[in-house]
């Protein structure tokens, strides 16, 4: 298991750079700022993010993936769970798949690996192709809400199956804040040089 955990910004206001010419603006990052990153260096079952700030508004993940299932194209489904939990009726998505010739679409009870949020990239496929998803987890920390999930990715090897783009829609059934992420790609590992990377998205 590869675990990741970073250091947090514990100021309440989002940090400014002066620039190095007198007299000009402060600069703003901008409204998306890294929280933690890593590029796997072997082949990996489980990525966490854990002590996630609470000090943003979204968070979003961003994948480029590869794993251990001997299929071509696209042949794993990866889960998110949230807090450890691993209560299967707490989690539910929805999938919208368009490969060459046919696309796919259906709703999902969740399992104890959690919810569905995106396709990943078999070892079968074209050696250095990855699929690239990017996550939105909306209002993270909100404890009157349960939290949504919203995903958009897409692989390619130029075969007519097994390729495509997709859409994904998730729910975690819970008020609580967030502060830990799982990733997996159930029954299968993470291929090296997998790559995620987790962002705080600042509000007003």
């Amino acid at each position: 298991m590869a675990v990741y955990k970073f250091k947090t910004n514990s100021l309440k206001t989002p940090l400014k750079y002066s620039s190095f010419l007198a007299g000009n603006d402060a600069f703003d990052p901008g409204a998306f700022q890294s929280i933690a990153t890593t590029t796997l260096s072997s082949d990996t079952a489980t990525i966490t993010f854990s002590s996630i700030p609470s000090t943003y508004t979204h968070l979003q993940i961003r994948i480029m993936d590869r794993n251990t299932r001997s299929v071509n194209g696209l042949g794993g489904s990866v889960r998110i769970k949230f807090n450890s939990d691993s209560t299967s009726g707490n989690y539910n998505s929805h999938r919208l798949l368009g490969e060459p010739t046919t696309v796919y679409s259906g709703s999902y009870v969740g399992t104890t690996d959690g919810a569905y949020i995106a396709e990943s990239m078999s070892d079968s496929a074209t050696s250095g192709i990855f699929t690239a998803t990017i996550v939105d987890i909306l209002d993270y920390k909100n404890t009157s809400k349960y939290k949504t999930t919203r995903s958009l990715g897409g692989g390619n090897t130029n075969i007519t199956s097994g390729d495509g783009a997709y859409v994904f829609s998730g729910l975690w059934q819970s008020t609580s804040a967030i502060s830990t992420i799982t990733l997996t790609v159930p029954a299968y590992s993470w291929k090296q040089y997998s790559s995620f990377a987790l962002y705080g998205i600042k509000g007003e």
